[in-house]
Protein backbone atom coordinates (compact mmCIF):
# COMPACT_ATOMS: atom_id res chain seq x y z
CA UNK A 1 0.00 0.00 0.00
CA UNK A 2 3.05 2.61 0.94
CA UNK A 3 4.52 1.58 -2.70
CA UNK A 4 1.46 2.52 -4.50
CA UNK A 5 1.40 5.88 -2.67
CA UNK A 6 4.89 6.78 -3.36
CA UNK A 7 4.90 5.72 -6.88
CA UNK A 8 1.84 7.98 -7.55
CA UNK A 9 3.76 10.86 -5.47
CA UNK A 10 6.97 10.38 -7.64
CA UNK A 11 4.37 10.69 -10.78
CA UNK A 12 2.24 13.43 -9.54
CA UNK A 13 6.04 15.45 -8.67
CA UNK A 14 7.29 14.21 -12.61
CA UNK A 15 4.51 15.97 -13.90
CA UNK A 16 4.72 19.08 -11.34
CA UNK A 17 8.64 19.47 -12.54
CA UNK A 18 7.95 18.84 -16.43
CA UNK A 19 5.35 21.97 -16.39
CA UNK A 20 7.03 24.35 -14.10
CA UNK A 21 9.89 23.35 -16.65
CA UNK A 22 7.77 24.44 -19.47
CA UNK A 23 6.08 27.63 -18.01
CA UNK A 24 9.65 29.01 -16.39
CA UNK A 25 11.19 28.59 -19.96
CA UNK A 26 7.75 29.51 -22.05
CA UNK A 27 7.08 33.06 -20.53
CA UNK A 28 10.75 34.35 -20.38
CA UNK A 29 10.45 33.49 -15.95
CA UNK A 30 14.20 32.61 -16.10
CA UNK A 31 16.93 33.27 -18.01
CA UNK A 32 18.89 31.87 -20.72
CA UNK A 33 19.52 28.17 -19.53
CA UNK A 34 23.21 28.56 -20.23
CA UNK A 35 24.85 31.13 -18.38
CA UNK A 36 27.74 31.85 -16.19
CA UNK A 37 29.54 28.60 -15.85
CA UNK A 38 27.16 26.12 -17.54
CA UNK A 39 28.63 28.51 -20.35
CA UNK A 40 31.79 28.34 -19.81
CA UNK A 41 31.98 24.61 -19.40
CA UNK A 42 30.01 24.09 -22.52
CA UNK A 43 31.41 26.38 -24.66
CA UNK A 44 33.96 24.04 -25.50
CA UNK A 45 31.78 21.67 -27.71
CA UNK A 46 30.50 23.59 -30.07
CA UNK A 47 33.77 25.36 -30.71
CA UNK A 48 35.30 22.30 -31.03
CA UNK A 49 33.33 20.32 -32.97
CA UNK A 50 30.97 22.44 -34.99
CA UNK A 51 33.44 25.69 -35.56
CA UNK A 52 36.68 23.12 -35.41
CA UNK A 53 38.41 25.68 -33.74
CA UNK A 54 39.26 24.96 -29.69
CA UNK A 55 41.18 27.93 -29.56
CA UNK A 56 37.37 29.58 -28.77
CA UNK A 57 38.53 32.38 -31.38
CA UNK A 58 35.73 31.40 -34.49
CA UNK A 59 33.08 31.04 -31.79
CA UNK A 60 33.86 34.61 -30.27
CA UNK A 61 34.68 36.05 -33.41
CA UNK A 62 30.75 34.67 -35.33
CA UNK A 63 28.56 35.05 -32.21
CA UNK A 64 29.81 38.10 -30.16
CA UNK A 65 32.33 40.53 -32.44
CA UNK A 66 35.65 39.12 -30.87
CA UNK A 67 34.81 39.34 -27.22
CA UNK A 68 32.47 36.73 -24.91
CA UNK A 69 30.03 38.93 -22.70
CA UNK A 70 31.12 40.01 -19.31
CA UNK A 71 29.30 37.06 -17.58
CA UNK A 72 31.39 34.19 -18.92
CA UNK A 73 34.56 32.96 -17.36
CA UNK A 74 36.04 33.59 -20.58
CA UNK A 75 39.05 36.37 -21.01
CA UNK A 76 42.13 36.56 -23.17
CA UNK A 77 45.68 35.92 -21.14
CA UNK A 78 47.24 38.98 -21.28
CA UNK A 79 50.26 37.90 -22.53
CA UNK A 80 49.27 35.68 -25.60
CA UNK A 81 45.87 37.75 -26.37
CA UNK A 82 44.69 33.91 -26.66
CA UNK A 83 41.05 32.96 -24.66
CA UNK A 84 41.59 31.39 -21.50
CA UNK A 85 38.24 29.82 -20.02
CA UNK A 86 38.43 29.41 -16.49
CA UNK A 87 36.47 26.20 -16.25
CA UNK A 88 38.31 23.41 -17.12
CA UNK A 89 37.06 21.12 -20.16
CA UNK A 90 36.20 18.08 -17.99
CA UNK A 91 32.42 18.92 -17.59
CA UNK A 92 32.51 19.57 -21.23
CA UNK A 93 33.67 16.02 -21.94
CA UNK A 94 30.97 15.41 -19.77
CA UNK A 95 28.15 16.93 -21.87
CA UNK A 96 29.91 15.04 -24.87
CA UNK A 97 27.16 12.62 -25.36
CA UNK A 98 23.64 14.42 -24.58
CA UNK A 99 25.76 17.23 -26.90
CA UNK A 100 26.30 14.38 -29.60
CA UNK A 101 22.67 13.61 -29.26
CA UNK A 102 21.08 16.50 -29.48
CA UNK A 103 23.16 17.58 -32.32
CA UNK A 104 22.14 14.93 -34.44
CA UNK A 105 21.01 15.87 -37.95
CA UNK A 106 20.94 19.68 -36.45
CA UNK A 107 23.98 21.17 -38.01
CA UNK A 108 22.22 23.26 -40.99
CA UNK A 109 20.19 24.14 -37.95
CA UNK A 110 22.46 25.34 -35.91
CA UNK A 111 24.89 27.04 -38.74
CA UNK A 112 21.27 29.39 -39.82
CA UNK A 113 20.90 30.17 -36.05
CA UNK A 114 24.28 30.83 -34.79
CA UNK A 115 23.37 30.49 -31.42
CA UNK A 116 22.31 27.53 -28.75
CA UNK A 117 19.43 26.43 -30.37
CA UNK A 118 16.32 25.18 -28.37
CA UNK A 119 17.05 21.65 -29.03
CA UNK A 120 20.97 22.48 -27.07
CA UNK A 121 19.67 24.80 -24.45
CA UNK A 122 16.87 21.57 -23.36
CA UNK A 123 19.65 19.31 -23.55
CA UNK A 124 22.07 21.41 -21.97
CA UNK A 125 19.13 21.49 -18.84
CA UNK A 126 18.85 17.68 -18.87
CA UNK A 127 22.27 17.26 -18.66
CA UNK A 128 22.51 17.26 -15.08
CA UNK A 129 19.18 15.35 -14.20
CA UNK A 130 20.37 12.87 -16.68
CA UNK A 131 23.31 12.35 -15.14
CA UNK A 132 22.39 12.08 -11.78
CA UNK A 133 19.66 9.77 -12.52
CA UNK A 134 22.65 7.60 -14.46
CA UNK A 135 24.86 7.78 -11.16
CA UNK A 136 22.05 7.18 -8.47
CA UNK A 137 21.22 4.25 -10.45
CA UNK A 138 24.49 2.43 -10.86
CA UNK A 139 24.50 3.66 -7.45
CA UNK A 140 21.67 1.25 -6.18
CA UNK A 141 21.87 -1.64 -9.12
CA UNK A 142 24.86 -2.29 -6.75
Amino acid sequence: MAARGVRHFVAATAVVAVAAYIAIYTFSLADAPIRSDGYSYYVYLPATFIYGDPSLEALSRDWYGGAFPDFTAIRRFPSTGRWLDACPIGAALLMFPFFGRSTTNMRPAWQASRTFSAVLRSCARCCGSDSAKASRSRRWSR
